[in-house]
């Protein structure tokens, strides 16, 4: 099963940008362009993007799953489990938890892999909302169930 890296990023122009949440104008305001291809929208250099993995970009919304073809791609894959990590705690991770178990998805948080800011609410978060939706595990006990399956 090939990794998907869920990239956000925007069209030429600024075409379909989100402009409904403070979050999207301070993006904006920041300069911040998230153009496709550039360094601001690739997988970070330590994950990285090794050959056979997908990269699946959104041009709009919070979650992967709202708006794109992820959902369709992994159940004709027969996907059931989501394995979560990247950023951020505050507000993408838990669209994607949600909307994953609102489509009948295991979820799995892989918690020393994502981030939330400040550092207190990312652990809190996990913690006392989304540990009721999703299995928290570290990368150690994903890395030893991949190898053991």
């Amino acid at each position: 099963m090939p990794v998907v890296h869920c990239t956000a990023e925007n069209l030429p122009d600024g075409f379909g940008e989100n402009h409904n949440a403070r979050l999207f104008a301070v993006a904006r305001k920041s300069g911040m362009k998230n153009a496709p291809g550039s360094d601001a929208v690739q997988p970070v250099p330590e994950v990285g993007s090794e050959a056979g993995d997908l990269v699946l970009p959104r041009y709009h919304g919070l979650s992967p799953l709202s708006g794109s073809s992820l959902d369709q791609l992994m159940r004709n894959s027969g996907v059931s489990t989501v394995v979560v990590v990247g950023v951020s705690l505050n507000v993408a991770i838990p669209s994607l938890v949600f909307d994953a178990v609102n489509l009948s998805y295991q979820v799995v948080i892989v918690s020393d892999a994502v981030v939330g800011l400040p550092m207190e609410y990312g652990a809190q978060m996990l913690e006392h909302s989304l540990s009721l939706v999703a299995t928290i595990a570290t990368s150690d006990d994903v890395s030893q169930a991949w190898t053991t399956a």
